[in-house]
């Protein structure tokens, strides 16, 4: 019985030195818990199949973006979006830009995209098939920063450039929307293949 007691107390005082080890967890400077990771980034909502449209002045739909789940962080002023979309217009083009996780800014309005980043246009069915190959245009970055109210975007990183039997590479990547502008910035290099 004495030993059986020994146990229980030894029990509930492992039990209680672990609570008290988790408690003093949410304390700013204290160790990580060691019984799991607390979340840090509190979110107020959450919602799937999300989205919104812009309009501009005229009441013409001027892009839309799209996301398989959103994610609100009010501490960070920040939205996640998991594989967002973003469809726009320049000229009567529509466009479309994809990747895996998106991050908006909401003080700054600026989407981070990344990893694998896809920009391409989206062409006319009606053409026929060496047209399609001919006019598309496919982009590849392994990230991105849009920034939706100005409607430009930059890279750093390695880009890739492909259209009919063009194909260009190289390092830094800027665009403007409503110049309608897309710069390779540095060490570019182009091929050509023959038909």
């Amino acid at each position: 019985m004495i030993e059986t007691k020994g146990w229980i107390v030894l029990t509930l005082a492992f039990v209680v030195l672990m609570l008290l080890l988790n408690l003093s967890s949410f304390e700013d400077k204290a160790p990580a818990p060691l019984l799991g990771k607390i979340v840090e980034d509190k979110y107020d909502y959450a919602m799937t199949k999300m989205v919104t449209k812009k309009y501009n002045n005229s009441g013409e739909l001027t892009s839309t973006l799209t996301a398989e789940k959103l994610i609100h962080f009010p501490g960070k002023q920040q939205i996640q979006l998991t594989t967002p979309i973003l469809d726009f217009t320049v000229s009567d083009q529509k466009w479309t830009m994809n990747a895996e996780i998106g991050t908006l800014s909401e003080t700054t309005q600026e989407l981070i995209l990344s990893p694998q980043v896809i920009i391409k246009n989206n062409l006319n069915s009606a053409l026929t098939f060496e047209e399609l190959q001919q006019k598309a245009i496919r982009i590849e970055v392994a990230s991105l920063n849009f920034n939706l109210i100005e409607q430009s975007a930059y890279s750093s990183n390695q880009v890739k450039f492909s259209s009919g039997n063009w194909n260009l590479t190289g390092k830094g990547l800027a665009i403007d929307v409503n110049q309608q502008t897309l710069e390779i910035l540095n060490s570019v290099e182009a091929s050509h293949e023959q038909p």
